[in-house]
């Protein structure tokens, strides 16, 4: 049976031509400001209607969001490999919702949510997704999607990154930031990234609750920040904090409109959140 690394080797071959559409893209936001949205629970106290003045990044899941379409939403990037296989052989460490009952398990049907997710790329159509090589096989003929494998050619930031031990395409924030900078943006406005707070939270918009304080301590990230410092600005939009590695402003204070807190049930449709709970890998607390 071929390995995985077997497997992306071979699709990489064959895939150069598919790979250098990222191209087209180099410098096509020259000096431009954009919005990067995450999917931290500090977005359920946010209006979207507050960000439609700047181009939309996502690489979360924003796009389940009732009021997503009030953005001005251009790009969306999803950078784990593999993850559209028909075959997902996951392991589920971490923990979630529901943790006790996945824990260590081998997961070998197809996640309801990525099923979910992939039926609404494919009616994106007015949205560049920028995938892992990997999900190549699993998206044939649809042409508003960009592969990437390891690097962006001829991109020397990344080559810096690389020396520092960093991967830069293993998360889902560098992995939207690696391809914001190559378009050629000046300012990257961070929303919904609440592990960067200077009390940093875990969960997500779409979760119930208001999150939960963690402690972390991200070396990793904190060097990618300052790595990449020179190159960009980045500016956090915090509620009540302030960001531990970037710039921040607090949302009232860029806003006119008060913080108002809406629960998932209001920002998230109840079918949409029946699909969140039945993903056994994510463990979402819906």
């Amino acid at each position: 049976m071929i390995s995985k690394n077997n497997f992306k080797n071979l699709i990489h071959k064959f895939s150069l031509k598919k790979l250098n559409e990222i191209k087209l893209y180099k410098n096509l936001h020259l000096n431009d400001e954009c919005y990067l949205f995450g999917d931290g629970p500090s977005i359920k106290w946010f209006d979207l209607n507050n960000f439609n003045n700047k181009v939309g990044f996502t690489c979360g899941k924003i796009f389940y969001h009732k009021d997503y379409k009030k953005l001005n939403l251009k790009y969306l990037s999803i950078a784990e490999p593999f993850y559209f296989s028909p075959i997902f052989l996951m392991t589920h460490k971490r923990s979630g919702g529901n943790y006790e009952d996945t824990k260590g398990k081998l997961i070998l049907k197809k996640d309801p949510l990525i099923c979910n997710i992939k039926n609404k790329i494919l009616n994106l159509n007015q949205i560049s997704i920028f995938l892992n090589l990997s999900n190549f096989p699993f998206f044939l003929n649809k042409k508003n999607i960009i592969y990437l494998f390891k690097d962006i050619p001829n991109f020397q930031l990344i080559e810096n990154i690389y020396k520092n031990n960093l991967h830069p395409f293993q998360g889902s924030m560098s992995f939207a930031i690696m391809i914001l900078i190559y378009m050629g943006f000046k300012k990257i406005h961070l929303v919904g990234f609440d592990y960067y707070f200077d009390q940093p939270i875990s969960g997500h918009w779409f979760e119930k609750g208001t999150g939960i304080k963690i402690e972390l301590n991200d070396k990793k990230n904190e060097l990618f920040f300052k790595l990449i410092s020179d190159t960009v600005e980045i500016i956090s939009i915090t509620k009540d904090c302030k960001s531990r590695y970037t710039n921040s402003i607090e949302y009232s204070e860029l806003c006119d409109n008060e913080l108002k807190y809406r629960e998932n049930s209001e920002l998230c449709s109840e079918e949409d959140l029946n699909t969140f709970n039945q993903s056994a890998w994510h463990s979402y607390r819906i």
